[in-house]
């Protein structure tokens, strides 16, 4: 009996990784914010007009994950040695471009809803 080949990891998987590669690079958020921006553009350009609430539930799904992703992070860094300078800078830089993409993320809903 063949296998099958394996699903392609859902789209809100891919994403979320992407922005957790670019978190723990401390990417600009305004870099990151473009990325989003980006990326729900190609969701759209993908996506039929008839699913587009399909389109707009990706979205909020994302969006909630970051906001669970930023208030970890937010409590992470509430924990680092506060005499790690570099530690925290890099922390804080990261807090940031999770910031980024939750916030384009909420506009991105705001303009699908």
């Amino acid at each position: 009996m063949a296998k099958r080949p394996p699903r392609p990891p859902a789209p809100v998987t891919c994403a979320l990784q992407h922005l957790a590669e670019l978190a723990q690079r401390a990417a600009d958020p305004s870099r990151v914010r473009r990325a989003v921006e980006a990326m729900v553009t190609d969701w759209l350009t993908d996506t039929p007009p008839a699913e587009r609430a399909l389109l707009h539930e990706r979205v909020t799904d994302l969006h909630a994950a970051l906001t669970e992703g930023v208030d970890a992070a937010q409590e992470q860094i509430d924990d680092l040695d506060r005499n790690d300078a570099a530690g925290q800078r890099q922390a804080q830089r990261s807090l940031a471009a999770l910031q980024a993409a939750r916030d384009a993320l909420a506009a991105a809903r705001l303009q699908l809803a």
